[in-house]
């Protein structure tokens, strides 16, 4: 998008005086309503995240126990290309509020207060604009979503589509019961055999599967890690 004090001056004509008193950064809202794309190629986000972790825990009732594996990524902003094609396409969720659009225009949808939004305000794309559209109401149907930089897996202007990338997931759960009759050390020489079940989530895959993690006698004590 343009911005203030971050796109050059020479690519709209007026831009100077607009986002003169702006904050650097703030959003160019053209005359129509809408933002305009920067061909200039430049960093606009911060794929790494701040921090992640993971929290593991376990509950144990006598020779059964039950595990789980949360997984913890905070921070982060990527370009959600997946979702600009949706966009494109109509299919995506937000576009189930949309304007009216026809081949002379789009109109608010009377039934339907979300097909017009404020750039800038109202959790669409909050933050600081200027330019003399800063602070008009626009209809976004098709005019937006297909026609202007919101498909950006086609358009190359990827700031339309930046998402949070941090998460809360549960990455595994897991049951596992430990077999310890008498048998088992006397035929196998074995302390114990824990048989597990798991349920392991994506990204990248999504699994089920089954192990056996034999101990033995003389370390009976010890957990081995699957």
């Amino acid at each position: 998008f343009v911005r203030c004090g971050i796109s050059d001056t020479s690519l709209v004509e007026g831009l100077a005086a607009a986002c003169a008193g702006a904050p650097q950064g703030a959003l160019y809202i053209a005359a129509d309503g809408f933002p305009l794309g920067d061909p200039k190629a430049r960093i606009i986000s911060n794929p790494n995240p701040r921090w992640t972790g993971s929290v593991r825990t376990a509950l144990r009732y006598r020779k059964l126990q039950l595990s789980g594996l949360l997984d913890i990524r905070h921070g982060g902003v990527v370009a959600n290309g997946s979702k600009g094609a949706l966009w494109s396409y109509g299919t995506h969720k937000d576009t189930e509020h949309r304007a009216i659009c026809t081949s002379t225009g789009c109109v608010a949808d009377p039934n339907d207060p979300l097909s017009v939004r404020t750039f800038g305000k109202g959790g669409w794309y909050d933050g600081p604009v200027a330019g003399p559209g800063a602070g008009m109401a626009v209809p976004i149907g098709q005019n937006w979503y297909n026609g202007n930089l919101a498909p950006c897996a086609f358009t190359n202007y990827d700031e339309a589509c930046l998402d949070d990338d941090g998460y809360v997931k549960l990455r595994e759960v897991s049951v596992t019961y430990t077999l310890d009759a008498p048998w088992v050390q006397s035929s196998l020489g074995l302390g114990s055999i824990d048989i597990p079940r798991r349920a392991a989530a994506g990204p990248p895959t999504r699994f089920r599967g089954r192990s056996i993690s034999a101990i033995p006698r003389a370390a009976r004590s010890c957990s081995p890690s699957p």
